[in-house]
């Protein structure tokens, strides 16, 4: 696979693991929020309606809503080294040091495009569609 094939195959899955966890929690504007006490610690996942929380979930449940549960600890270990890498990066580009003063939020856009904001202090400081995000790296 080329860098393309896999930003597209990532983006695909973020698309059904959102897809799937709306359809389950009957929550059309349904978002991930993701946040971490420590750059190195274990990621926390929430889901929201919405502003609305609907519940804490874990990786494995992410993982599968988006049909991967087969590979569980080969892919949550790379989940979470790119969630680390989204924050650490975060951090240095916005200049700030405390991880809890930020989130990720993975929604999909209104055209059905999966996207990731970086939310610092409450506010919106980045989106950037998944392609864009892991064609990058």
């Amino acid at each position: 696979m080329d860098k393309n094939e896999v930003s597209e195959f990532v983006a695909s899955t973020c698309k059904d693991v959102l897809s799937n966890l709306a359809q389950q929690y009957q929550a059309p504007n349904l978002s991930i929020r993701i946040d971490m006490e420590k750059v190195h610690g274990k990621p926390v996942y929430a889901l929201f309606d919405g502003s609305t929380f609907l519940a804490r979930c874990s990786l494995k449940d992410i993982i599968r809503a988006g049909g991967g549960i087969g590979m569980y600890l080969l892919i949550s270990m790379e989940i979470v080294k790119i969630l680390r890498q989204i924050f650490t990066e975060s951090m240095k580009r916005f200049d700030f040091h405390d991880p809890k003063l930020m989130y990720i939020r993975l929604f999909l856009a209104t055209n059905q495009e999966p996207k990731i904001s970086i939310v610092k202090e409450g506010q919106c400081v980045e989106t950037v569609s998944i392609i864009e995000a892991t064609g990058n790296e």
